[in-house]
């Protein structure tokens, strides 16, 4: 009888090891992947969204620098249009300093054209500000029409 009993002991003793409380190694494993994938997947957003925030707010400093310089390409006479801002061509840091107080993006390019050449009237006028990017060159346009 205490055989038997000492077997029954042994057999409620190795089956409590088994339902124990808490995790095992392998499950503690398992779930810290698990958590890794999941912040990993987190601080991949937020990185992104930060590239994107200083994407946008570059291209909307451009776009305002390209406002700016069409008002005052829309406020200048129709014959000193050409001197004040050659036809394709870089606007210079100096003439850029009067107008907007110098470029506020590095390699920013403020660029005035006219398409339909630079006697005719009304003159199509279209300035296009440029800045570098990690994805490249990027632009912004605007496009009017001044009369002499």
């Amino acid at each position: 009888m205490r055989l038997v009993e000492r077997n029954l002991k042994g057999k409620r003793n190795s089956l409590n090891r088994h339902h124990q409380k808490g995790f095992t190694l392998v499950e503690f494993l398992m779930s810290l992947t698990i958590a890794m994938l999941v912040l990993g997947g987190m601080i991949m957003a937020l990185l992104y969204m930060t590239l994107m925030s200083t994407a946008s707010k570059r291209e909307a400093q451009v776009f305002q620098d390209v406002q700016l310089t069409m008002e005052r390409v829309s406020g200048t006479s129709l014959t000193s249009l050409n001197v004040q801002f050659p036809n394709n061509q870089a606007l210079t840091d100096t003439f850029v300093s009067n107008i907007l107080s110098g470029y506020k993006i590095p390699g920013e390019s403020i660029v005035v054209t006219y398409p339909n050449g630079t006697a005719a009237n009304p003159r199509e006028v279209v300035v296009t500000g440029s800045w570098p990017d990690k994805t490249g060159v990027r632009t912004v346009s605007l496009r009017t029409y001044v009369r002499g």
